[in-house]
């Protein structure tokens, strides 16, 4: 049987800059991430550009990692950028843009002025991978947020590599696993680059700056499949 539950396409921007992300925002409106801006689509079906400054700044890895916390939208910019869109609570869909790239707030260690692979969050923390393809090393970084709305950056652990980095293929997600009537709160991190498939990495959290390797490869994710209604 059909479905018709998918609306025709709607034009987000310019056809010629590609959608880097998605993401629903913390006013439950929908994100989209381009090349060269950050628009959202409203219940109403309105399109606006949240960002018209980047549209004269387009970049192909802009915004390929983005994550919310407390109440802000975290993406990467560029090569080396970070920036938050701050709610400013006066109208759906209003923002504030800070930049928070790690240059600034760790200006003299150049190690961590390179490409966000990913970011997660949790609670109280931002997480973000940081991949310096230079000396084969993935940083997590731990970020907490001020009384100025900057972000306090230390690293957390190191994880090496050998060949080219996949930064595509980087992926950090967090997981609350319960056993023995605790709940055990970890941050997952999994690398890949074209010499070697690591095994996936967790960081409790709450714990000392330690990263668990996983090494049980017997287990696996399930995901859904989408079979239906989508256009072929």
């Amino acid at each position: 049987a059909s479905n018709s539950a998918w609306s025709s396409a709607i034009l987000i921007g310019s056809s010629e800059s590609p959608i880097t992300n998605l993401l629903t925002g913390p006013d439950n409106t929908l994100l989209i991430f381009k090349e060269d801006g950050v628009w959202t689509y409203g219940t109403t079906g309105a399109v606006t550009n949240i960002t018209p400054c980047f549209e004269y700044a387009p970049h192909p890895d802009n915004f390929k990692a983005a994550t919310l916390w407390k109440g802000r939208v975290v993406a990467s910019v560029g090569n080396d950028g970070l920036m938050q869109l701050v709610n400013r609570g006066t109208c759906k869909g209003s923002y504030t843009i800070q930049d928070i790239s790690l240059r600034y707030a760790l200006p003299e260690q150049t190690q961590y002025h390179n490409r966000i692979a990913a970011l997660r969050a949790d609670d109280q923390h931002i997480f973000a991978l940081v991949d310096d393809c230079s000396n084969t090393k993935y940083y997590l970084m731990k970020g907490e947020l001020m009384r100025d709305c900057t972000v306090a950056w230390h690293n957390v652990n190191t994880i090496d590599y050998t060949g080219s980095s996949k930064v595509e293929e980087s992926v950090m997600f967090y997981e609350g696993l319960t056993a023995s009537c605790r709940t055990h709160d970890r941050m997952w991190i999994g690398t890949h680059s074209n010499c070697d498939q690591s095994n996936p990495y967790y960081y409790a959290l709450g714990s000392k700056d330690t990263l668990y390797g996983y090494t049980n490869c017997t287990g696996a994710f399930t995901t859904s499949k989408l079979t239906f209604g989508v256009p072929r």
